[in-house]
């Protein structure tokens, strides 16, 4: 089970992947856009995560998804990646 608080893909805090039963909530992600319970689920292996997380990072350039939502102002999806204890 992914032991995460909010996305286990990027580490953004203000979603909830997973409920108190380790079950997806199929939340949307403000920052990645991935999709609990659709791109990811409680039984995903750390090598998926990795993989969604480089797709965002890498090939999207860690953009902020959600247009409604907007980041905080100063925010750095690698400083956000390394506070939540999370490795590309």
């Amino acid at each position: 089970m992914i032991e995460t608080k909010g996305c286990p893909v990027c580490g953004y805090e203000g979603i909830e992947a997973f409920d108190s039963h380790g079950c997806s909530t199929f939340e949307i992600c403000s920052c990645c856009g991935c999709e609990s319970g659709y791109e990811y689920n409680e039984n995903s292996t750390d090598e998926r995560i990795i993989e969604l997380r480089k797709e965002w990072r890498i090939e999207r350039n860690g953009s902020w998804r959600d247009e409604k939502e907007k980041p905080k102002k100063g925010w750095d999806p690698d400083m956000q990646i390394k506070k939540a204890g999370l490795k590309l």
